[in-house]
């Protein structure tokens, strides 16, 4: 058998699964994002109009957030843990906090 891959998710809607999740938000909109088990990810590809409304919010696993475009209007809160963030576009109209472990923010 594979290697079972993480459950992936597209236009802005949010279902938190239990472990790891990826979430890409290429269009329409979503009120907030709250994931706080397992390892999770939220890509905004680029050139797309994908947006949160409120909060992106992680809990203590190892999460990312690589935005190319799109718009998170309210906070991203990465939670404990080894955390990476990548923005090369987009907005973020809140504040980033990556909580506590060693952690990457950066550019590409």
């Amino acid at each position: 058998m594979g290697a079972t891959l993480p459950f992936a998710q597209a236009a802005c809607t949010f279902f938190a699964g239990a472990g790891n999740d990826t979430y890409v938000c290429d269009s329409g909109s979503s009120p907030s994002l709250v994931d706080t088990e397992g390892d999770n990810r939220l890509v905004f590809p680029a050139n797309c109009t994908g947006a949160t409304e409120g909060d992106a919010t992680f809990g203590p696993g190892r999460d990312s957030v690589d935005m190319a475009s799109g718009t998170i209007a309210g906070n991203v809160n990465q939670g404990g843990g080894i955390d990476d963030f990548v923005v090369s576009g987009g907005v973020i109209e809140g504040n980033v906090k990556q909580g506590d472990g060693l952690d990457a923010p950066g550019q590409p």
